[in-house]
């Protein structure tokens, strides 16, 4: 019995990779935690896939790629990697196919990350970054329909800059953008 209470707290779930989830849905970040995560945009007749990483303590989309493989989670990391000392971080992502593999694991290891997906059926997990998506779409993808990968590609890193630089979030950032409250929090 309390173990399995246990489980159900932590999100260990044994039919999965035990990687168990370090994210409680309340959101408060005490170290640095980002939340990965891939949507599907469409672009004319097709779709495209974006990898993006999240950061929890201001939501600022610190990473992004657009691939349509396996490589697409790995690449994205990569573009993260190069800026921050991945040491130690959790990396929050939900249970996709694309998280799971060994070469990925051994990524994080090799990194220092500290992986963590999603429990099952849980959409609390994923609310900062489908929230972000959800901007992404109505405000920018709608409105300008893209019709080729390379406008997609475009539209999807000048709202990336806005969303980063020009969005104001009163409650968690004391009416700042991402920028602005990370610079004024390392003053």
């Amino acid at each position: 019995m309390r173990e399995a209470a246990l489980f159900r707290q932590t999100g260990i779930c044994g039919k999965c990779q035990p990687i168990r989830s370090t994210i409680s849905g309340r959101f408060s970040v005490i170290q640095a935690g980002y939340r990965y995560y891939i949507h599907t945009l469409r672009a004319g007749e097709r779709f495209v896939y974006l990898s993006v990483i999240q950061d929890l303590f201001n939501n600022e989309i610190v990473a992004c790629s657009e691939r349509n493989d396996l490589a697409l989670v790995s690449e994205t990391l990569d573009v993260l990697s190069k800026n921050v000392n991945m040491e130690g971080v959790i990396l929050h992502s939900d249970q996709g196919f694309q998280y799971t593999p060994k070469p990925f694991n051994r990524k994080f290891k090799r990194l220092g990350v500290l992986g963590s997906h999603s429990r099952r059926g849980n959409c609390l997990d994923n609310a900062c970054i489908e929230s972000f998506f959800s901007h992404l779409k109505t405000e920018k993808i709608y409105l300008t329909k893209p019709e080729t990968l390379a406008k997609v590609e475009q539209h999807v890193r000048e709202y990336i800059s806005f969303y980063n630089e020009n969005i104001f979030q009163k409650k968690k950032l004391n009416n700042r953008s991402s920028i602005e409250y990370r610079e004024t929090v390392a003053a």
